[in-house]
This record gives structure tokens, sequence and C-alpha cells, in this order.
């Protein structure tokens, strides 16, 4: 009977594989969870838009803004009815702040 000779058909060889197979899931997952956090602010934003009589269109940019321990977030959203509001938050527990951004006059 031949010798097996492969790197994987040893109890090293399956634990490797078995560890790939681990990280390939861990990554699998953690990248569903970022997305998943990324999409819950985009649904606060969303609702929380409807106080001002505005059906989202597009998020035009977003930034974290960093103040000592605390990492907020402004940007700029366009509606349907193409007014654009620029909202900002301090932290991620609270409210969106809106304000229209009117043209300005020369």
């Amino acid at each position: 009977m031949p010798r097996q000779t492969r790197a994987d058909a040893s109890p090293a060889g399956a634990l490797k594989g078995a560890t790939g197979i681990f990280l390939l899931a861990t990554m699998v997952a953690l990248g569903a969870l970022a997305a998943t956090a990324m999409a819950s602010w985009k649904v606060l934003l969303q609702y929380q838009l409807q106080s001002v009589r505005c059906d989202l269109d597009t998020i035009l940019f977003t930034r974290d803004v960093v103040a000592g321990r605390n990492v907020g977030m402004e940007g700029r959203v366009r509606c349907i009815d193409r007014r654009e509001f620029d909202f900002k938050r301090e932290s991620a527990n609270e409210k969106f702040r809106f304000r229209l951004c009117e043209p300005v006059l020369s």
C-alpha cells in the first residue's frame, strides 16, 4: 500500500484546513456585522429626516468627527425634492441635527 505524503493527509494538515475554514467564517461574520452597523445609522438618519419632511434621495457625503472620546458624524443629504440638508450628531447615541442648505446670494 502506498504511503500518503501529502501534508493535508496528516492530522496537522487537517488542523490547518479547519483553522483556515474557521478564519474564513470569522471574517465573513465580521463583515456582515460591520455592514449591519453601517446600515443602522442610515436607517436612523432616514427615519429622523422625516422630522423636516425629507424623503431621502442620496447621501452626498459623510465623515466621522473625533472629539475626545466621542466619535460623531456629519455629512450632507439630498431629498427627493432636491433640497439638501447638513446633518450632524455628537456621538452614536444622540439624535441627528439638521440644517437646511440655502443658496448664497451675492
